[in-house]
């Protein structure tokens, strides 16, 4: 029980071995904990060092002779408790940076692409969740949808669609397929422009760009996904794409 919880505490092999001997002599050196475990006397001190770091080894410093001790149960439970505090307070760090960092302008001739990919099980929540982002993104070019929509993604996530028009001022001018869902929904929304090409084109998965992201989803067959990149010159290059064809197709 007690290699199994180290293990999940990320101890390597050897680390265990040293530190169930060293619980066993209670204290001990360097030296003796070679001898029982037949592990070379200086990598014995360097896991010593490493378990003493990581708050389970305690360090005699007031003897001639070097000694080690196993921390205390006190001890360990008080260095956990650090570590937890201080892991609340660099996600707070990591929380506030992220949030600045994403007001920085960033260059439109080159960045690194962001890009995050969602399973079928949590797409409806990202879809709501990521939409604020999205809506910024629209803002900061023409406030509009350029791209390709699959009939498909309208069946599934129509409620997504009639929340995004009750609750967003956006634009849409998409591309899609031929089919009875777009056809019902045809003039029920001022800004929602669908432009429909032949069965000949086999354009599968819904492709939005908006503002600085470009979304690709797949919803014609389980499971469906999610890919999102967040890069001003892909996203640049595509609704560039998308506004030809738009010019071509309507």
């Amino acid at each position: 029980m007690i290699q199994e919880l180290l293990q999940q505490l990320g101890l390597s092999v050897k680390e265990i071995e040293i530190f169930l001997a060293l619980f066993e002599q209670g204290k001990t050196t360097p030296a003796r904990l070679s001898k029982l475990t037949n592990v070379n006397r200086s990598t014995v001190y360097a896991i010593l060092n490493k378990l003493k770091e990581k708050g389970l080894v305690v360090e005699d410093i007031g003897a001639k002779v070097l000694y080690f001790s196993p921390a205390s149960s006190e001890q360990v439970q008080e260095m956990f408790h650090r570590q937890q505090e201080d892991l609340k307070e660099r996600k707070k760090i990591a929380e506030k940076l992220a949030t600045e960092l994403e007001k920085l302008p960033q260059s439109r001739t080159y960045s690194v692409p962001k890009i995050r990919f969602i399973e079928e099980e949590d797409l409806a929540e990202f879809l709501y969740k990521r939409m604020d982002r999205w809506d910024e993104g629209l803002r900061k070019e023409d406030k509009t949808f350029w791209g390709f929509q699959d009939d498909s993604f309208v069946k599934h996530y129509l409620d997504w669609i009639n929340w995004v028009w009750k609750n967003y001022d956006v634009k849409v001018k998409l591309i899609s397929n031929q089919s009875q869902v777009e056809k019902e929904l045809s003039g029920k929304f001022k800004e929602r422009r669908i432009g429909f090409w032949d069965g000949s084109i086999d354009f599968s998965a819904s492709t939005w760009v908006m503002g600085d992201y470009l979304v690709m989803i797949v919803t014609r067959q389980h499971p469906f996904y999610l890919v999102e990149i967040h890069d001003a010159v892909l996203a640049h290059n595509m609704r560039e794409v998308f506004k030809k064809i738009w010019t071509e197709i309507k």
